[in-house]
Order: structure tokens, then C-alpha cells, then sequence
């Protein structure tokens, strides 16, 4: 059942529903993606902090490596694209990304709502 497939017999309170439901599923997949990416973080950080305990590099360093990376892209904001990171390593881009947003995009469109 699409969520947003409407039908003369639809009523607001049934649509409501749906929302409701998809609403509730969606804070699950954040609270999901939250903890996977604080787990991330954490193993990163024991990552970073061994390398320079061995002295592999210094903090300095490694900010510097941070910065150089970051502006690549035009822009100091402390982030960078997945795909960036792939070039700059070498990795072969992740064609099922790729097919996904393009997925997402063609199921984003809203189907107006019929009623008589």
C-alpha cells in the first residue's frame, strides 16, 4: 500500500494514520542512524588517538591533513562528501548509492489528493 495512494474513500483521519505511522518508523531510523554514527565517532576516535600515541603522526599533523582535505571541495566547513573521500583513496564509486538517490528521488514525488 502506497502511503500517499488516495482514493475516494480515503478520510483525513485514515491519512492521518499513514502519517502518523510513517512518522513513527522514520524517528526509529534516526534514532538507528544516531547510534551508529556515535558508535562511528567513537571507533575513529580510538583510531586517531592511537596513531598519534604511537607517533605514526602528530596532532598537529593531523589537523593540517583535516584542513587540506576539507577545503578540496571549495569549502571549510569541517565536512566532506563520501565521494570525495572515494576519489582521494582510489576507491571505486559506490554504484547501489548512486541507484538509491536516484530511487528516493523518483518516490519523493506527491501524488495530489482526489476527492469528490
Amino acid at each position: 500500500m502506497d502511503l500517499f495512494e488516495y482514493d475516494n474513500y480515503t478520510t483525513d483521519r485514515e491519512i492521518a494514520e499513514k502519517l502518523t505511522v510513517s512518522a513513527r518508523i522514520q524517528s526509529r531510523k534516526s534514532k538507528v542512524l544516531k547510534n551508529e554514527i556515535g558508535s562511528i565517532k567513537l571507533i575513529l576516535l580510538a583510531l586517531i588517538k592511537s596513531l598519534i600515541d604511537r607517533g605514526i603522526f602528530s596532532h598537529d599533523e593531523f589537523c593540517e591533513i583535516i584542513k587540506e582535505l576539507d577545503i578540496e571541495d571549495g569549502s571549510l566547513d569541517g565536512k566532506s562528501s563520501i565521494n570525495k573521500l572515494r576519489t582521494i583513496l582510489n576507491f571505486p564509486s559506490n554504484k547501489y548509492n548512486k541507484k538509491m538517490t536516484q530511487r528516493k528521488t523518483k518516490q519523493s514525488k506527491i501524488i495530489p489528493i482526489k476527492r469528490s
